[in-house]
This record gives C-alpha cells, sequence and structure tokens, in this order.
C-alpha cells in the first residue's frame, strides 16, 4: 500500500484486509486488529477534514500521516503474512493483499568469463569446461576449433543445451567425432537476456581429446 495513493481507496483496503486476516490464525488476527485501527483512524481523519472547513491544512496533516500509518501496518502485516505462508500467493490474495507477479529484466550485460578451463570427461568425446561464475550470466556458451586458435571463424558452438548445463559454471560439452585426437582451443561467452557478453580468451592450449 502507497501512502500517496488515495485516503478513501486505502482506508477501504485496510477495511478490506482487516477482515480477511481475521479469519487467520493469531498472528494474522494481531496484525489485522492493527490494521483496522489504521483504518479507523484514516476514517476518521477523513471525516475531520471533511467537517472542519476553517481546520483543512490541520486536518490534511493528519490524514498524511494517518495514511503513511495504514500504509506501514498494511506493509508489516504483508511481510508477516509473507514469512507465515511463503510463496503461496493465493492465500495472500484472499486476504486482501494486491499480489504482482513481474520478471525483472536484466539491466546489465553479462561480464566476461574468467580462468576458464577444460579436461577430458569421463565419457569418451566429453569433456569438462569450467569458469569462475560470472555476474548477470543466465548461461554459457562454448565454441571450440581445431583452426588456428585466432581465426575466430573457425570456432564451432558446441553449447549442451540438452542437458541444460550450459547454466552452470561447470559443463559437459559432446564433442564431433572429427574433433577428437587433434588440437583445440576453446572460448566461452556468457550470455543473459541483453545477449552475449564479451568473450573469453581463448584457452585449451592446442590439447588434444578422446
Amino acid at each position: 500500500m502507497n501512502p500517496k495513493d488515495n485516503p478513501h481507496a486505502n482506508e477501504e483496503r485496510g477495511d478490506l484486509i482487516a477482515e480477511g486476516l481475521a479469519t487467520g490464525g493469531a498472528e494474522e488476527i494481531a496484525q489485522g486488529l492493527l490494521v483496522a485501527g489504521g483504518s479507523s483512524a484514516v476514517h476518521g481523519a477523513i471525516s475531520g477534514r471533511n467537517s472542519a472547513v476553517q481546520a483543512a491544512k490541520i486536518s490534511t496533516t493528519t490524514l498524511g500521516n494517518s495514511n503513511k500509518s495504514l500504509s506501514t501496518l498494511v506493509n508489516n502485516a504483508a511481510g508477516v503474512e509473507e514469512t507465515l505462508h511463503p510463496n503461496d500467493p493465493d492465500r495472500w490474495r484472499l486476504r486482501g493483499f494486491i499480489v504482482t507477479m513481474e520478471d525483472v529484466p536484466d539491466t546489465t550485460q553479462a561480464g566476461q568469463a574468467q580462468h576458464c578451463a577444460v579436461a577430458q570427461s569421463e565419457n569418451l568425446g566429453d569433456v569438462n569446461v569450467h569458469n569462475d561464475p560470472v555476474a548477470n550470466a543466465d548461461s554459457y556458451r562454448d565454441f571450440v576449433t581445431k583452426g588456428p586458435v585466432a581465426d575466430r571463424s573457425q570456432y564451432i558452438d558446441v553449447t549442451n543445451h540438452e542437458d541444460g548445463s550450459n547454466t552452470s559454471s561447470t559443463r559437459i560439452i559432446h564433442l564431433p567425432a572429427d574433433y577428437l585426437n587433434v588440437p583445440l582451443n576453446f572460448i566461452t561467452v556468457s550470455e543473459n537476456s541483453l545477449g552475449a557478453g564479451v568473450e573469453s580468451v581463448p584457452y585449451g592450449g592446442g590439447r588434444r581429446f578422446q
């Protein structure tokens, strides 16, 4: 609840939430009584402002303070409700709380993968790649080349999407058959909803894998 919202709307919302909390457990009932008191104070402040034209300025201040107090009480009650019943938005709505679920978009591009390394996996044809976890990265894309290390055009994408390991800083890569037992170099790119971050420096050192 926002104290900048219309006091009438906040009062009605406070009454609704107080009524909803009254059907809960002991802590919810206690919070409901506090909210009901705050709502009553807003109602009194509204009446005072409407009936006391000459004291409008004082009444408006009182109304603002009461509305702010009610907002704090409702927000505190929301915190208690969420603690008592985590991850239960349907219950929160039944208590009268407004529940909004929204995805917060990435605002920072993923950083560069650092300290990358590759090693032979237990299964033939597979290698394990690892890098330090990258801030703001949701996934990683891996590339390999058997050509010149500096020729970016010869790197192929070997990202493993099948088992979802591309979301981890430690991943398994399935190498194509013609990339076995030949010198290889790798590049890792961290990604998020903004796209690809800065590529890692090439790593692998021309090692051969089976």
